[in-house]
């Protein structure tokens, strides 16, 4: 019995290991060759025609969401014309980045500005009317932070997972609300969200397909972008393409995650010290208060966190896609089908993007413990979990799926 435990455990980690290997061969031996009597449709294209079902399926759960959100005591402040503290858009950018941490989430005042100077003041002009432009500016400024953010990050989910994976897979993460004790929600979580959803994508599609002097363009331009939407969100990315160097071995990824990683730190501390010297005026803990150090951050929020509770909150944030995504590997299995393989390797790189990402993300949780509110608004801090675990854990099932099934072709 002693000795059958670790042979199973090996076994198993030798599975895992070939199906995340960017080498391997079990996608390649037998894909164009089905057993006998066995019939798999095919998952033919990537941006299939699911595409139009898709933006009923997202402004659905876009809807969901801002009448949940709408219902809570902070509200759902993306489709807000305030920002939670009385102040309107216009009120809101002129002092944007004053304080800490809107020093380091910059994206989210230059977009309304960018929307108010590419589509607003020309329409004011063909108007004339002052009142026409602020009411059009706190629209399009609400549309695009929130709206457009969170439709193309389910959108995204949507239109990459095969056939109806998909639908299993965008509920997972757009039936969240249902499943946890909610509470309000700002413009830059849905921002992170998106950035997020645009990382997997460029890495499991773009990145295989570009030179390599636009592969560094590119992580370059996600880890500057990224930094100025979040605090956080560019140091997770340079921690998961570190984490990707590290393990190349592993997954034997061709590709040259160091620069990348070296690339990618660069951009981060230079993208936070523009940030910080072009915004930031108080140099206290504005944000919580006035004239208060970083002592007051484990007064008011840290003492109440603790490593059991993170876990456990952590753990509840992702049921739903563990839930969802067991139900659909065994559907898989009931339903047969096979991908290209060109599919099966961008399954592939998306589940090590992801899976590098949520494990850079919970690193930040442990580092972030002292100073945030975890024990407050953890289904709002802890949202990207809920998403990259969803991008990782359906990446993997597939695979699973597609691992037995070519081995039981292989076998015949």
């Amino acid at each position: 019995m002693g000795n059958k435990m670790p042979n199973v455990i090996k076994k198993i980690w030798l599975v895992f290991k070939d199906i995340v290997d960017t080498r391997s061969t079990f996608g390649e031996t037998s894909i164009d060759r089905e057993p006998p009597g066995v019939s798999y449709p095919v998952e033919d294209t990537f941006f299939s025609k699911k595409i139009l079902s898709g933006l009923f399926v997202c402004l659905f759960l876009f809807s969901l969401w801002c009448y949940l959100y709408k219902a809570t005591g902070h509200g759902c402040r993306g489709i807000s014309v305030t920002t939670g503290n009385g102040r309107d858009w216009y009120e809101m950018m002129a002092s944007f980045g004053k304080d800490l941490p809107m020093s380091f989430r910059v994206m989210l005042g230059w977009i309304p500005l960018g929307v108010d100077y590419i589509f607003v003041k020309p329409l004011s002009f063909i108007f004339g009317s002052e009142v026409l432009k602020r009411d059009i500016s706190i629209l399009l400024a609400a549309t695009f932070t929130f709206s457009s953010s969170l439709i193309f990050t389910f959108l995204g989910i949507w239109c990459f997972f095969p056939r109806w994976t998909s639908i299993f897979a965008v509920m997972s993460f757009g039936l969240l609300p249902l499943t946890v004790p909610i509470m309000g929600i700002n413009r830059y979580d849905f921002l992170v969200l998106l950035y997020w959803t645009i990382v997997v994508f460029s890495f499991s599609i773009l990145l295989n397909r570009i030179s390599i002097i636009r592969v560094y363009f590119l992580i370059a331009c996600l880890s500057v972008f990224g930094q100025w939407t979040m605090e956080n969100t560019g140091v997770i990315l340079s921690v998961s393409l570190f984490l990707l160097a590290i393990t190349k071995p592993f997954h034997r990824w061709d590709k040259p995650f160091f620069k990348m990683w070296i690339i990618s730190v660069v951009c981060v501390v230079g993208a936070a010290l523009v940030a910080w010297l072009m915004t930031h005026r108080h140099p206290d803990v504005f944000w919580i208060h006035p004239g208060k150090n970083f002592d007051a951050c484990w007064e008011i929020y840290g003492q109440y966190n603790s490593y059991k509770q993170t876990i456990k909150l952590l753990l509840y944030m992702i049921k739903l896609p563990m839930i969802l995504g067991t139900i659909t590997l065994f559907l898989m299995f009931v339903f047969r089908f096979r991908l290209e393989r060109e599919m099966i390797y961008k399954f592939k790189y998306s589940f090590l993007i992801s899976l590098m990402a949520l494990f850079a993300f919970l690193s930040s949780v442990v580092l972030g413990k002292n100073v945030s509110g975890y024990n407050v608004e953890w289904t709002r801090q802890f949202l990207p979990v809920t998403l990259l675990f969803t991008w990782s854990f359906f990446s993997f099932i597939v695979l699973i799926y597609e691992y037995f099934r070519l081995g039981r072709v292989d076998r015949n």
